[in-house]
């Protein structure tokens, strides 16, 4: 084992563990116990602050607050790019996040969007195929389109829009077919 240390401070040092992954380390003091910090084993699996890596790269954060980051990539003139924050929340900071793939990007929660959703020169569409089978709009100020909302029953639809106001609230639907019905 190599050893270094400073009085006062933590001791460093290297070790081969009894599974043959090379780590490096600290103790408190001589005999005190051993915190991994580093850990490379034989089939080039990388461990920081976890002491057996179940892939190429493992990183353990030392919490699960949100005061420290596990993960944080900076541009050559230090600005901020990416942080995978200890509670989990991953921030694409200086541009956006680019998914370049036919599947698309998938999430198994809701999406949320602060500062809107918008189309950069395609098509801006919800649903697999174009069509969406439940959609729901909840806004504190209101939905807008300014375009044409398309309603198209399907074999498995009836093709209804259903407007439901909340008190006081104006409702203003225009069709372009005589089956047409506004409820009040």
């Amino acid at each position: 084992a190599i050893r270094q240390s400073r009085t006062g401070v933590v001791i460093w040092d290297q070790a081969i563990d009894s599974s043959g992954r090379l780590q490096w380390g600290t103790r408190s003091s001589e005999g005190g116990s051993r915190s991994v910090h580093f850990t490379l084993d034989d089939n080039s699996r990388v461990g920081i602050g976890v002491g057996d890596p179940d892939a190429r790269l493992e990183v353990k954060g030392p919490t699960s607050d949100d005061q420290s980051y596990n993960l944080r990539l900076r541009s050559a003139d230090d600005q901020e790019l990416f942080y995978v924050r200890n509670d989990g929340i991953v921030k694409v900071s200086h541009n956006y996040l680019y998914v370049d793939n036919s599947a698309g990007f998938y999430s198994n929660g809701p999406i949320r969007a602060r500062a809107g959703v918008s189309d950069d020169g395609g098509t801006l569409g919800l649903g697999g195929n174009g069509s969406v089978g439940n959609l729901i709009l909840t806004s504190n100020t209101g939905a807008h389109f300014n375009s044409i909302v398309t309603i198209n029953p399907d074999s498995g639809g009836n093709g209804e829009l259903n407007v439901t106001r909340d008190s006081g609230a104006q409702i203003r639907v225009q069709a372009q077919s005589s089956l047409a019905r506004i409820g009040a």
